[in-house]
């Protein structure tokens, strides 16, 4: 085999070599293609399934709450019922008692006013004796201070004429 011989067969060879590799990708490229499609139908598929089902369970929902809402409904109606009865029972009640106290109450107020009024007047009755008795006593303390004044004049004098006579100072 002659050199040229040689360099033809390693071009067919390339030549065969990229060719073989450019069907193989080609297929490859389409067979993902195909799959790729054949999954987004799938998924479209699977999507509206769960839009059906989403919207059955919505209505499903839509109607249970509306009928919970009609039994509570009811039920805080006959609940308001029965509490405005109680309510009315206790305000009449508690009204009686109240006034019961009240009169209770104003005859003992009366009674304790009276007998304040008594004491109040004992206790200013016993007040006056105790001023005028503090009034004696004070004025029998102004005497003694008085007596103790006068005393105390006539030491200091002594004192006095006891130092001129002793250190002849006038």
């Amino acid at each position: 085999m002659t050199e040229a011989q040689v360099w033809t067969m390693l071009g067919v060879f390339t030549t065969l070599m990229f060719g073989m590799l450019t069907i193989v990708s080609v297929g490859f490229v389409r067979v993902l293609r195909a799959e790729i499609g054949r999954l987004r139908s799938e998924i479209g598929g699977v999507r509206s399934e769960l839009h059906g089902e989403a919207g059955g369970l919505r209505a499903e929902l839509h109607g249970g709450i509306g009928s919970l809402r009609s039994e509570l409904g009811g039920e805080i109606n006959s609940l308001r019922s029965e509490l405005g009865g109680e309510i009315n029972s206790l305000r009449s009640e508690l009204g009686g008692e109240i006034s019961t106290l009240r009169s209770e109450l104003g005859g003992e107020i009366s009674t304790l006013r009276s007998e304040l009024h008594g004491e109040i007047g004992t206790l200013r009755a016993e007040l006056s004796g105790v001023r005028e008795e503090m009034r004696a006593r004070f004025e029998a303390v102004d005497a003694r201070f008085d007596a103790v004044g006068h005393r105390i004049d006539g030491i200091d004098r002594d004192v006095q004429m006891l130092v001129q006579r002793t250190f002849g100072v006038d």
